[in-house]
């Protein structure tokens, strides 16, 4: 106060006393007014003793009302407050356990509140166990388990007028997400692209609790990125049904056969966070071709032949792998059609061989065979036109 004058006091003073002496104290001002506003008597050779005695009332009222201020300031705000101890902020999110610790851990006598609800005095529980699923440790290490937004506010434990720990729980959810393009959301974890084409990623992250930061971690720099943010409130019917939602948009041009894009969505307080990803995929049309007789051939001149042309349909294709197909003159066939085999490129641990045998009993006369993926999104095919003559002769053209 910078006075420099201040009453004693006496630890042990607490706010009945304080009412009590606050009370008597304004009497002694109510007397003091009534004795100041009687009528004036006739002047006389005491008046000086008068004046005096008013200048002394009006001094000790001032020194009184000096020590009701530090009587004020020495006294804890509230109950349990006797030490100050600062709030720690946990945040947690709901549906989780928490577990907040208390000083002096083995200590005795303590006792745990909820705002202004008294949860344990000592280790007997106070509080009903079907507002709150809580359990008090030996160390009075109080546990909430599955919080709900219920559990949100401050927890103090006590001993006495002191209070040993004060813990402030926030609650959060994990922020949702939203992944998009071309106004599709990509559920799957994969897609499927073109080399040199331009692609937006939109990701949306929301949550009803807080403010968020959305951004994109992409696993490959040599891509040409953009990334723009923008935050946004949208505002229900009440405050606390505010929803808070952050956008980023990634500018994808592909130059590699495989990427890994992820989005992250995290709390601006409570840094809770969650992530989806997407594997890219860029599209390659497959390199496809017949080979007979380890040689590639897109006509064949033969005789009839009881035995069959053994033939295989070659693929090579960026990932994912491409299955194959074989077609005798558009119609799809299972008739001598071996087991698919994909094995990685030997040249190119990021490309397939795709290899699927047919062994082929071709009529008399033309007809045609012919291979293709079964991927409308890396569609390839190869053709072969097959001659038979009832001559006993094969030729390549």
């Amino acid at each position: 106060m910078g006075t420099g004058i201040c009453c004693p006091t006496s630890p042990a003073l607490d706010q009945v006393e304080l009412s009590q002496d606050l009370t008597q104290f304004f009497r002694r001002i109510r007397l003091r007014n009534i004795l100041l506003d009687a009528p004036a008597s006739p002047p006389g050779p005491c008046d000086w003793k008068t004046n005096m005695k008013q200048k002394l009332i009006e001094v000790i009222s001032v020194v009184l009302l000096l020590c009701v201020i530090c009587i004020l300031e020495q006294l804890p705000t509230t109950l349990g407050t006797g030490s100050y101890q600062p709030c720690k902020y946990t945040y947690v999110q709901r549906y989780n356990d928490v577990w907040l610790d208390c000083a002096g851990n083995y200590e005795t006598n303590k006792i745990w509140k909820h705002q202004n609800t008294l949860l344990y005095w000592g280790h007997r529980a106070v509080a009903s166990p079907v507002q709150y699923n809580m359990h008090l440790f030996s160390n009075y290490t109080l546990k909430l388990n599955n919080v709900t937004y219920q559990y949100a506010g401050n927890y103090t434990c006590i001993k006495g007028d002191e209070t040993l720990r004060m813990h402030c729980i926030l609650l959060h959810d994990l922020p949702l997400l939203s992944v998009t393009t071309d106004n599709v959301d990509t559920n799957s974890s994969t897609y499927i692209v073109s080399y040199h084409n331009k692609y937006i990623f939109k990701c949306q992250a929301t949550s009803s609790s807080e403010f968020l930061n959305s951004t994109w971690y992409v696993e490959n720099d040599d891509m040409t990125t953009v990334i723009t943010r923008k935050t946004s409130v949208e505002l229900g019917q009440y405050a606390s049904e505010a929803t808070y939602i952050s956008e980023t948009d990634l500018i994808y041009t592909p130059t590699v056969p495989e990427q890994n894009i992820t989005c992250i969505g995290e709390g601006t307080k409570s840094r809770l966070f969650s992530r989806k990803s997407v594997a890219i995929f860029v599209y390659v049309t497959p390199n496809i071709s017949i080979h007979y007789q380890d040689k590639t051939i897109d006509s064949l001149n033969t005789s009839s032949d009881d035995h069959g042309i053994n033939l295989t349909c070659t693929a090579y294709s960026a990932r994912p792998a491409v299955n194959l197909t074989w077609l005798i003159n558009g119609e799809v066939t299972a008739d001598g059609v071996g087991d698919l085999v994909v094995t990685l490129n030997p040249m190119n641990d990021k490309m397939f061989d795709s290899r699927l045998p047919f062994t082929y009993h071709p009529p008399t006369g033309m007809s045609r065979a012919a291979c293709t993926t079964s991927s409308p999104l890396q569609h390839a095919n190869a053709t072969l036109t097959v001659y038979v003559s009832q001559e006993l002769k094969t030729e390549f053209d």
